[in-house]
């Protein structure tokens, strides 16, 4: 149902990369930050900081859509936008 994607590269704004799937039809999602709910503050207290690779999920990392019948042809799509990104910002050649 989901696909999570994480930015292990610096130089890529997740941000400006996800305005960019979705301005060429590729929806998005952020991951959920569950440390820093309501209900895990009042349990836990401010525990995030303890948890540096949750931190780092929450910041660089995404989930695009995934279904049973996803086409070929979409797979295609997404992967020439991802590389049309790279080469745009010069990652790729």
């Amino acid at each position: 149902m989901l696909y999570p994607i994480i930015i292990t590269d610096s130089r890529i704004q997740r941000d400006d990369f996800l305005l960019y799937l979705e301005v060429n039809g590729v929806e998005t999602r952020l991951f959920f930050p569950l440390l820093s709910q309501p209900i895990y503050r009042k349990l836990f207290g401010n525990i995030e900081a303890q948890y540096p690779v949750a931190q780092k999920l929450v910041k660089r990392g995404f989930i695009i859509g995934s279904h049973p019948y996803i086409s070929r042809e979409d797979i295609d799509y997404l992967h020439k936008l991802i590389e049309k990104y790279l080469q745009k910002k010069g990652l790729r050649k």
